[in-house]
């Protein structure tokens, strides 16, 4: 317990009270400084501080004003310092003092409000009033604040009618129990009451979880009464253990069981370690014949693999952990060798005990047990359905017409789609111009095509059409569809399986369906709303642009490969490099279609390449620079069905078998091999080609610039249309980065290759020498770009977009619910000028469904579930690169009886480690049939500045391993140290590494640390 008291010492004296804020001139940033509750100045990762020991995710709450700045700034720490721990002068003490008083104020005045927030306590049970029993509830620290603020009473009992806080606008609550007067008013929380109520929901996280968004939203997630109930009991087990000596207890609880029974079936495991690869590399599957004694899960054990299983998810800097004690007690009981219990150990012990098979998705779990990414994984195995999209999916798929059609002239409800196309009357009819619908051969959802028409009056000039998906000319926002989806956000693309905002049965309906060229009925055309612009190809300037509901009726259905072929650039399969592939193997190029053999589609294709080149140059000549980033995937795997596996405890069953997997999606591919561990030549073909790397300034070119070049000037467009009539809409924005200087601002613009990239290497497009972008931007950028949305007019730095313009996202309807939004604001300004214009009125400023007030409430909730999605989608990928990383690793030590990957490793189904087995040289003494191995010669990027550990004090840096296009850190170690150390080391250093670790877990990672040669 002495670890936990540690822990929870070190969170108290994380808990931040205040952050003081000192304004820059514009461009620059906020610095800022945190004081901890013992009056220490806590430096914070801002621009300006690159070796922080607090991170601005760490503070929970914030008063923006609480001290003045001019006291702040006689605190000391000029612009782009840290504020000195220790005053240097007495105006600096007397500053500091001044800020400690306005601090023990606070505290005084938040102790009394907590003080009589728990007298409350017994009397108003806020978890018995948010909670539900199996589901996550919710509740804000407002409405706590509220339920709990004490009411300033005078000597009798009566309302102080001179509370300041008290007004006329007081109502009666209607969050209060039952139990509490109806006519009791209510006052507006103050400061100190709302900060009460934060402490209080921060402190109890076995009832209270802040959501992604607390520190926008202040929305705080309510645990369900079973999981409470369920961790309390494993809690009582574990203190009451505690409590029996040795072979006291004739009857131990089922906590004790369970640790029996799981060490059984991890030995049965072990005594197979001689058959572990040749088990591996097979078709993934279940098997609960060999468990060992047919051993089954009981519903307490079952529950107690329920407890492990809800503990993987991130962890919250700002609550201690609810699940800590009972985690550590049942792995080190399980893992008597253990002492560092993390998430990956957990991860490994669930898959030992057989509760879900290796290849189980933690994304997927996180779905499960926190209930905020909204996906239903029970739901159908390719569309990823939720229940109602089956629903619909299910009664749509071969009908005629959707259901759920309103009543005519009545109120829509919550299943009623629109009875028909409000813009049907006026829809511009595109009739057989084409419309070049372009992307992977693999995308479900096909929301945008382009067209293009030259101007024939002026050569350098021409008009490109891009046409969007219109599912608002059949969903209003007030449909069932639409409200799951504003939860979802936008659809989820996962490595091995995806999950769409809008379900197929409805964007990809026979008759009605909505992505591209997904209808029977191609003549008859599909709605879209489309985005015009005609621009000059001399200057890329915006002529003119037109927005307008449409009908496009002839879709040319091609992929990126088969542009890029008739535009003469050849197979774009090319550009993924197979670091593990067999010598000179790469993808085959995508069959041609036939589609753009006909001359008229190569002219149309290279007139819109010319176009949108022209774009392209214009941006890299007003200055705008990208920083490439390496990139890989996986493909060509094949993903076994939901029926080959499921996780223990989900639900709980009368009786559970015990079950054990073998084989790996990987090695889906693999025949049995009798009498040996040695695949054969076409299973590693199909195997190593899984894994392709890339780099961003490679991926974004050709037929991929070509879209998505049109895609921006659709959203310019956008933007101008509401300009024009001052509606508002959702736009982004972003700002330039903060440079050193004009010198280094030049330095780095002649950095760029043609298309405005910096790259890591040391070569630019022609393949000469060139600086290298990385380390010069590491150099010179001293703060990155801030970006966000706007309902003002701002310019787009990194995508070269002028204020005057503006950038509204609006070519994604069928993946993005913001999308779907501008979409529903812009048709309702179309139909209200056309009403308009058909009555005869005179042009005025048109009317729109979305007021301000929604637009910035919802901009905020946007932005921070964005963050938090592009947040779970990154470690998702980089999951999957280890956990195939890993798998690889252990295959080559054993086929090469260890030789060549640079140190032995020890695996588990979740992590190599390097073990000091003293039995390999550096470097590879033979090759198995030719096989590459790209660790022997690995090498390492810095991607950050170095910065010391804050628990181990020793060195690391963030670094990118370019040729697995994966993220790492690189930490002291290695023996001789590699001939360098990592304090010195610079942004855009590439150095020689060897990997060090790979684990899994809710935070994958990969450690490696310096090479000798």
């Amino acid at each position: 317990m002495a670890q936990v008291k540690e822990e929870e010492e070190q969170l108290e004296r994380k808990k931040m009270v205040m952050v003081m804020e000192v304004s820059l001139p514009q461009g620059c940033f906020w610095n800022q400084a945190v004081l901890s509750n013992y009056g220490e100045p806590q430096p914070v990762s801002t621009p300006f501080c690159f070796r922080p020991r607090m991170h601005l995710d760490d503070v929970y709450f914030d008063a923006p004003g609480f001290v003045a700045k001019d006291v702040i700034a006689r605190c000391g720490g000029g612009e782009g310092e840290d504020v000195p721990d220790i005053a240097e002068n007495k105006t600096q003490l007397q500053a500091r003092v001044e800020v400690l008083k306005k601090l023990r104020e606070v505290q005084r005045e938040v102790e009394n409000a907590t003080n009589v927030l728990l007298s409350r306590q017994e009397s108003l049970d806020v978890y018995a009033l948010t909670s539900e029993e199996r589901n996550w509830g919710e509740t804000t620290v407002w409405e706590v604040a509220k339920l709990l603020g004490p009411l300033n009473r005078n000597h009798t009992g009566q309302l102080n009618p001179s509370d300041p806080s008290l007004s006329s606008t007081d109502t009666t609550d209607t969050n209060l129990p039952a139990s509490a007067s109806s006519s009791s008013p209510i006052r507006t929380p103050s400061f100190y009451q709302i900060l009460a109520a934060h402490k209080y929901l921060l402190a109890n996280p076995l009832y209270f979880v802040p959501a992604h968004d607390y520190g926008t939203s202040r929305r705080v997630r309510v645990r369900p009464r079973e999981d409470v109930r369920r961790m309390t009991e494993i809690d009582g087990w574990v203190r009451e253990r505690g409590r029996i000596r040795e072979g006291e207890e004739e009857n131990p609880n089922p906590l004790e069981r369970f640790i029996e029974k799981a060490r059984l079936v991890i030995e049965n495991q072990k005594s197979k370690t001689g058959e572990r690869i040749n088990m591996l590399h097979s078709p993934p599957t279940r098997d609960n014949s060999k468990a060992g004694s047919a051993l089954t899960w009981t519903t307490s054990e079952q529950s107690i693999i329920t407890f492990l299983v809800q503990s993987l998810r991130t962890l919250n800097r700002a609550q201690a952990d609810a699940f800590l004690i009972g985690v550590q007690y049942i792995v080190k009981k399980v893992y008597r060798d253990v002492d560092d219990v993390t998430d990956e150990v957990v991860h490994r012990l669930l898959i030992e005990i057989g509760a879900f098979p290796p290849w189980q998705d933690l994304t997927e779990i996180k779905a499960i047990v926190e209930q905020e990414l909204y996906l239903d994984i029970t739901g159908d195995k390719e569309n990823g359905f939720s229940r109602k999209q089956e629903e619909v999916h299910d009664q749509d798929q071969h009908s005629e017409s959707l259901p759920y059609q309103p009543q005519p002239n009545g109120p829509l409800g919550p299943d009623e789609f629109y009875p028909s196309d409000l813009a049907a009357s006026f829809r511009h009819d595109f009739e057989e111009m084409p419309v070049y619908v372009i992307d992977d051969t693999d995308a479900k959802e096909l929301d945008d095509g382009i067209s293009v028409e030259a101007v024939e009056q002026n050569p350098d000039q021409v008009w490109i059409h891009v046409h969007i998906a219109d599912p608002t000319s059949l969903l209003p926002p007030t449909h069932a569809l639409a409200k799951e989806a504003e939860k979802m956000t936008e659809s989820m693309y996962l490595v091995h399986r995806s999950y769409p905002m809008l379900p197929r049965g409805f964007t990809h309906h026979p008759t009605l369906g909505f992505s591209l060229g997904c209808t029977t009925t191609a003549t008859s055309g599909q709605p879209t709303l489309t985005f015009s612009a005609r621009i000059s190809l001399d200057n890329a300037e915006i002529l003119e642009y037109k927005v307008r509901a449409g009908m496009v009726k002839n879709l040319i259905i091609c992929s990126y490969d088969e542009v890029d072929r008739a535009l003469g650039f050849g197979n774009r399969n090319r550009i993924w490099n197979k670091p593990f592939s067999l010598a000179d193997v790469s993808s085959p190029s995508t069959p041609s279609s036939g589609t753009l053999e006909n001359p008229r589609h190569k002219t149309n294709l290279t007139l819109l390449y010319k176009a949108t080149q022209s774009l392209v140059r214009k941006r890299v000549e007003d200055g705008v620079f990208i920083q490439s980033r390496p990139v890989s995937k996986l493909a060509g795997i094949r993903w076994p069905s939901t029926s080959d596996s499921g996780i223990v405890g989900f639900p709980i069953k009368p009786e559970q078998p015990v079950y054990e997997y073998k084989g790996y999606p990987f090695f889906a591919s693999f025949s049995s091999q009798p009498n040996s561990n040695t695949p054969s030549q076409s299973d590693l073909l199909s195997y190593l080609n899984q894994y392709a790397t890339t780099a961003q300034h490679t991926l974004d070119g050709h037929s991929h610039s070509l879209v998505a070049e049109c895609m921006k000037l659709a959203s310019r467009a956008c933007s101008m249309f509401c300009r024009d009539r001052d509606v508002p809409i959702l736009r982004r924005w972003a700002g330039p980065p903060l440079i050193s200087g004009e010198q280094g601002l030049a330095d780095l613009l002649n950095a760029r290759n043609k298309d405005g990239y910096l790259v890591w290497g040391s070569e630019n497009d022609n393949n000469t020498a060139s600086p290298n972008g990385w380390k010069l931007a590491g150099a010179h950028i001293l703060g990155d770009s801030a970006a966000g949305y706007t309902l003002d007019l701002r310019a787009h730095w990194g995508l070269g977009i002028p204020e005057a313009e503006g950038y509204v996202r609006c070519t994604s309807p069928l993946r993005r619910y913001a999308d779907l939004v501008v979409h529903w604001q812009i048709k309702s300004v179309l139909i209200d000028e056309e009403n308009n214009k058909r009555a005869g009125l005179p042009a005025t400023k048109p009317k729109y469904l979305y007021p301000t007030s929604y637009l910035s409430s919802f901009a905020t909730s946007n932005k921070a579930a964005e963050r938090f999605r592009r947040r779970i989608a990154g470690q998702h990928e980089a999951w999957w690169s280890i956990a195939w990383l890993i798998r690889w690793a252990e295959a080559y030590q054993s086929w090469t009886s260890g030789e060549g990957l640079g140190a032995w490793y020890e695996f588990t189904p979740t992590a190599m480690t390097a073990s000091t087995r003293p039995n390999l040289s550096e470097s590879s003494s033979r090759n198995l049939q030719g096989l590459p191995n790209p660790f022997a010669d690995l090498t390492a990027t810095l991607s950050a500045r170095p910065e010391a550990n804050r628990d181990s004090k020793k060195w690391q840096a963030a670094v990118t391993l370019t040729g697995l296009g994966i993220k790492a850190v690189l930490i002291e170690g290695g023996g001789s140290g590699g001939g360098y150390h990592i304090s010195e080391l610079s942004v855009g250093d590439t150095v020689p590494v060897r990997v060090n670790a790979m684990r899994l877990g809710v935070r994958p990672q990969v450690q490696v640390v310096p090479r000798t040669d």
